[in-house]
């Protein structure tokens, strides 16, 4: 039976995985998403965990390259797999724990498809932000980049034109679309079951921080450390969000807000405002 909690959604409590083998096969977890939620600083937080092994470098963008469409083909996925894990120190030393951080991963299946058939045991992480601040926040930093409308309207306006022609999901210009979380949450499930899924809220992350990564922690069957909690890669704002289309936005959300707290037994109450 799924426990659930203000902080996140898991199953009964793993084995520790340093436990488990000698000498792994296979990464053990995945940070899949969402973008914009605090996967940067989740990342950092676990990185500076003595029993896990992580890139360097965030987001490997391993599962979900485009380019890649013969990802099935076994010769040269093996031959990709045998690449992938020279990205984590200390590779395949059993008394490591494994994983990974690309946000982009829960909003593709093929990418679900491609890690459930790297490692159908794999453990996913999901954290959720307000979905309205999680697109102002996604908009801001592409705006920084100058890839998107330097006003928050316009991009909003332009996206929403675009999904009414149903046009493809794009990574730049997508902050309303990746917001809505419950299809998201039950493709993950769907591949990966609710005991080796991890939900959280962002604000949780912020707010009840050393109860949260305690519950990583356990999650991944590591021993619990206390991580200071920092910002990682905190940004100003470049505009502001006018009342009208935070309005705006927050009704579009609102089925799905619904749909999600009863999904994962959550109060979110703070995302309807």
């Amino acid at each position: 039976m799924a426990i659930a909690s203000s902080l996140g959604t898991t199953g009964l409590s793993p084995p520790k995985i340093h436990e488990l083998s000698s000498r792994k096969t296979r990464i053990d977890f995945v940070i899949a998403g969402a973008q914009k939620s605090g996967t940067t600083a989740l990342h950092a937080f676990l990185s500076d965990h003595p029993q896990i092994s992580m890139p360097e470098r965030k987001e490997m963008h391993f599962f979900n390259r485009p380019a890649w469409a013969d990802f099935s083909l076994p010769a040269w996925r093996d031959r990709k797999r045998a690449l992938y894990p020279r990205n984590f120190p200390n590779f395949p030393d059993g008394r490591w724990v494994y994983g990974e951080a690309t946000p982009h991963y829960m909003t593709w299946n093929v990418a679900l498809d491609r890690i459930q058939s790297y490692n159908p045991d794999v453990r996913i992480i999901v954290v959720l932000r307000h979905p309205v601040e999680r697109a102002y926040s996604h908009w801001n930093r592409e705006g920084q980049r100058g890839l998107v409308a330097s006003q928050f309207d316009d991009a909003v306006e332009h996206e929403l034109t675009k999904a009414a022609s149903n046009g493809p999901l794009d990574k730049v210009h997508s902050f309303i679309q990746r917001g809505f979380y419950t299809a998201q949450v039950e493709s993950i499930w769907q591949r990966f079951g609710k005991a080796q899924t991890l939900v959280l809220k962002h604000r949780s992350l912020l707010q009840n921080h050393t109860e949260t990564m305690a519950q990583v922690h356990g999650f991944l069957g590591v021993d619990h450390r206390n991580v200071p909690a920092q910002t990682v890669h905190g940004r100003a704002y470049s505009d502001t969000m006018n009342d009208a289309t935070r309005e705006r936005l927050l009704n579009l959300y609102a089925k799905d807000v619904q749909q999600l707290e009863g999904l994962l037994g959550w109060d979110c109450s703070d995302w309807k405002r």
